[in-house]
């Protein structure tokens, strides 16, 4: 059967569910509905009858397991590549009397950058 053809089978059979019922019964409704239309079941009897066998537990692990947003998106930075312009800009400080001329830069860099 094709998607289109499920499709306009089950709109009209949803648009046919009265309002205000609880989820169980939307949710039985649904199933038969469902069956009916795949053509799994021929009839509302047997249609029922499928819903209201109960469902084969799943096995462990077989789902898809979404992570913490962010976590372990972003590679790890390697910040040794930033200390020699880091070191530049120090020097330069110290040069133009920002910064004393007893100033460790490159200590101050890898302090930062680590």
């Amino acid at each position: 059967m094709s998607r289109e053809a499920y499709t306009s089978c089950m709109t009209p059979a949803m648009r046919a569910f009265p309002k205000g019922i609880s989820r169980e019964e939307r949710s039985l409704l649904f199933c038969q509905a469902a069956k009916k239309c795949s053509g799994k079941a021929k009839s509302d009897e047997e249609a029922r009858a499928l819903c209201s066998l109960p469902k084969a537990p799943k096995p462990e692990g077989t789902g898809k397991h979404r992570g913490k947003k962010g976590a372990g998106a972003a590679p790890a930075c390697d910040y040794s590549i930033l200390i020699p312009g880091c070191e530049k800009k120090l020097s330069m400080m110290v040069k133009s009397g920002e910064l004393g001329p007893n100033t460790d830069v490159t200590g101050i860099c890898e302090l930062i950058l680590g």
